[in-house]
């Protein structure tokens, strides 16, 4: 059965470490017992076209994030209206971050977001 698409909105530090389980996915490899109806390997599945991911500008982890789970994954996140946020350059953040290339910063900033709503 395929499930419809999800969005996750992590933390960075909180999508690291689901990454990290899931990268390594020791219970679905020990206990498959208790995961009879986990066909997939949990990282096949977070990497998939079911799942993304919306990071914002400020989480240091996204280069690693989207190492293991694929830069098609991720999402920008502004995360406007929060007190906390990068407001009003949140999209400057993206842009002018050393450690993202153009590439990933393409779809960040609108390509993937494009594909997953088929615009």
């Amino acid at each position: 059965m395929r499930l419809p698409y999800r969005v996750i909105d992590a933390d960075g530090h909180v999508l690291e470490r689901a990454v990290d389980w899931g990268a390594r996915h020791e219970h679905w490899e020990l206990l498959p017992q208790q995961l009879p109806w986990q066909k997939r390997d949990p990282l096949e599945v977070m990497r998939s076209e079911q799942c993304f991911y919306s990071v914002e500008p400020e989480e240091f982890t996204i280069p690693y994030v989207a190492q293991t789970v694929g830069e098609d994954r991720l999402l920008y996140a502004s995360d406007y209206s929060h007190w906390d946020c990068i407001c009003p350059d949140s999209v400057k953040a993206i842009a002018s971050r050393g450690d993202l290339s153009d590439g990933l910063k393409r779809k960040l900033l609108g390509e993937n977001a494009a594909r997953l709503f088929k615009l």
